[in-house]
């Protein structure tokens, strides 16, 4: 069985870049965080989808910048949005309330194929 789904976010990704963690409440990113969380939220009340659990995935991230390059490359980009849609334990990110508990897949190991690209827009 096979299921698309489609997330679009205001602004760009969660770029992974330094050692402290995405989802601390001190990360300089935090709200591109929130807004992916928050994407991910509306997406599965709207279309009754809980996750992909342990299946293998394909992510397709498209990047539309003012400039190109844009200002992360596509590396740090991938392992920021795979960080923040893998599941993830509860520790330390109550801050982010009821986005805490939101997740795509279990891990980001079930990456099976990454496709990326940026644009201008």
């Amino acid at each position: 069985m096979s299921r698309v789904i489609e997330i679009e976010v205001e602004g760009q990704p969660p770029i992974k870049g330094e050692a402290l963690s995405l989802m601390s409440p001190r990360h300089k990113q935090s709200d591109r965080v929130v807004a992916l969380l928050s994407a991910v939220q509306r997406l599965k009340s709207l279309n009754n989808f809980t996750d992909f659990g342990y299946y293998l995935i394909r992510l397709e991230v498209e990047v539309r910048c003012t400039t190109l390059p844009p200002k992360g490359n596509a590396t740090n980009y991938l392992c920021g949005i795979s960080d923040v849609l893998q599941a993830r334990k509860p520790q330390g990110i109550d801050h982010l309330g009821e986005l805490a508990g939101l997740s795509l897949f279990d891990n980001d190991r079930q990456n099976s194929k990454v496709t990326y690209r940026a644009i201008p827009s």
